[in-house]
């Protein structure tokens, strides 16, 4: 689960800080699972705690940051 849990902090670390804020959307989609989590800066970095994998695979709808491709974009639900 470490190296799980490493890449996962890896890529949070390509967040736009500025721009997670400015969204207003504080709901971040796993990468690798899907799970979600509430998110919000501690020491101007975004930590997703460690998890158990997602096991079902009900599609997430709310509005929430998801990785696409190799950018974090807020998908799902309604936009502003």
């Amino acid at each position: 689960m470490h190296s799980i849990e490493t890449q996962l902090q890896a890529r949070l670390q390509a967040f736009d800080l500025k721009r997670f804020l400015d969204s207003g959307v504080a709901l971040v989609e796993c990468p690798d699972c899907a799970r979600t989590r509430t998110l919000s800066p501690r020491n101007g970095v975004l930590r997703f705690s460690s998890h158990d994998k997602r096991k079902t695979r009900t599609p997430n709808t709310e509005q929430r940051w998801a990785m696409e491709k190799t950018l974090w974009e807020v998908v799902g639900g309604e936009r502003k």
